[in-house]
């Protein structure tokens, strides 16, 4: 099993209550991971990665994010 490894990045946009987050997932050679699952813990609001391993999802400050793809450890970041 691999460990997802996570380029995470804060945009500038947000609001007070709600961050607009990208990022990138990868795995341990630096090879985007397609179709990852980026989950805001503890709502339904979430993204699912691209062909580069991108995302982007609105997250309330301090929120913790779940990512988790198929044969990976599940990554949580805050």
């Amino acid at each position: 099993m691999e460990i997802v490894i996570l380029s995470i990045k804060l945009s500038s946009q947000s609001t007070q209550q709600a961050k607009k987050i990208t990022g990138k997932v990868l795995d341990a050679a630096g090879e985007p991971i397609i179709g990852a699952s980026v989950l805001v813990k503890g709502s339904g609001t979430g993204a699912v990665t691209d062909v580069d391993g991108k995302f982007s999802v609105e997250a309330p400050a301090g929120s913790t994010l779940e990512i988790s793809f198929i044969g990976y450890k599940t990554a949580m970041l805050k």
